[in-house]
């Protein structure tokens, strides 16, 4: 019997092998800049009404998007993407499937000096995207 149990244990373990290791990293994801592809920023806003920006976040592959946010000082609005991705595990390679955009509208809340700047922050190598509004 306890023969016929050993049997069976290591057949599982040859078929697990077989099948692909499986790591659980959700206890070690690190939150890092998602990558915006393309977005969508008006040139002019309307004194006292908001305006809305369209972000195309690409998520997928190695990050996971979860969350857009935005931080103001007087002149200039800062747009973060904020996705998660597994943190590496020493001797363990990673293949990151492909990606697909994401579309995020975040809504920008007046007042408004006559004109500002409003920035996406990009990972690393990435340039960051930049633009000007002026408010009418």
């Amino acid at each position: 019997m306890n023969r016929d149990l050993l049997v069976l244990g290591i057949g599982a373990a040859m078929l697990t092998s077989i099948n692909g290791c499986h790591h659980d990293v959700a206890a070690t994801e690190e939150l890092t800049l998602a990558r915006v592809s393309s977005w969508s920023v008006p040139s002019v806003a309307q004194r006292g009404s908001p305006i809305q920006i369209t972000l195309e976040v690409q998520s997928g592959g190695c990050i996971t998007f979860k969350r857009v946010e935005v931080l103001r000082t007087e002149s200039q609005f800062t747009i973060r993407a904020w996705g998660t991705c597994p943190a590496p595990i020493p001797g363990v390679g990673v293949m990151c499937p492909r990606t697909f955009p994401q579309t995020e509208v975040v809504q920008l809340e007046p007042p408004f000096l006559r004109s500002f700047t409003v920035v996406v922050e990009e990972p690393g190598a990435w340039p960051n995207l930049s633009a000007t509004v002026t408010v009418q």
